[in-house]
């Protein structure tokens, strides 16, 4: 079958409104057009909101996000909602956070400064059964396990 690659619709989360629009811009501009964001949301509780009103194929959320962390968060989607994947980025990562987003059964877990070029692939990316995680990161939690 030829024509249009699916459309992926993507829900932003993260405390920081200036993060969010920015990222949605950048995801706006790359040369495919297959990623719509389809909302943002600034709170671990009004995603879960969101998400159910939307029903995003995938969630790019902060890991540190107030009310309902990215980590709570995505065990939340993955009973509301199975079909929809979750992406964390983070700061920084230690080797329980780390641990406990595979738990979650999150699909990503990136440097919160991912570029959208590199992000792109990752909320395209079907599960699998598979997490991608930022090589800076997992050595990260690595160095922390000590």
């Amino acid at each position: 079958m030829t024509g249009r690659p699916a459309r992926v619709r993507v829900l932003l989360a993260d405390h920081d409104r200036r993060i969010r629009e920015l990222r949605a811009r950048l995801i706006a501009l790359l040369p495919e057009d297959d990623l719509d964001v389809v909302a943002q949301t600034a709170t671990g509780p009004q995603t879960l909101v969101t998400a159910v009103e939307y029903r995003p194929d995938v969630v790019l959320a902060n890991l540190d996000l107030p009310g309902l962390d990215g980590i709570r968060l995505a065990e939340a989607l993955g009973t509301l909602l199975p079909d929809c994947r979750t992406v964390l980025v983070a700061d920084h990562s230690d080797a329980t956070a780390l641990r406990d987003a595979l738990a979650a059964g999150v699909t990503g877990f990136l440097p919160k400064a991912v570029s959208a070029a590199d992000l792109a692939p990752v909320l395209r990316a079907p599960p699998a059964g598979r997490c991608h995680v930022d090589r800076a990161l997992l050595a990260d939690a690595i160095t922390a396990a000590g």
